[in-house]
């Protein structure tokens, strides 16, 4: 008698949001560690050919830059991603709490169990 809410044009289209969204996630994080790189190996590059004065020097201080700009995006990555699941496991906790206390409801227009018309003889079916 209860019909699905959702249909499956519906459900696809969620599932389809929820692909672009993470991509688009992806996406600004590979950009992010391309542009951090570029960045400090042009800083470093500079930096160590005008202190050291040649051109190897500020290639080997650009590489030094952006190899440490690398572990530090990687460090940030990880701290991101451990938060991220220690606040789904949170919810996922919250979630099954709350499903402990609620009552299970056996269905819908389902007559109620024997204990209840026990408890009230003017309710009959």
């Amino acid at each position: 008698m209860v019909r699905s809410v959702t249909s499956a044009k519906e459900e696809q289209e969620a599932e389809q949001r929820k692909d672009i969204k993470q991509a688009n996630s992806a996406m600004s994080l590979g950009f992010n560690v391309i542009v951090t790189m570029a960045t400090m190996f042009v800083a470093g590059w500079f930096l160590a050919r005008n202190a050291f004065g040649g051109d190897v020097a500020g290639v080997i201080g650009g590489l030094v830059c952006s190899i440490a700009a690398m572990l530090v995006e990687m460090w940030l990555f990880v701290i991101r991603g451990s938060r991220l699941d220690s606040q789904d496991e949170k919810k996922a906790k919250r979630l099954a709490e709350l499903q402990k206390r609620r009552p299970v409801l056996s269905g819908y227009g389902t007559p109620p169990s024997k204990s209840v018309t026990q408890n009230s003889p003017n309710f009959t079916f």
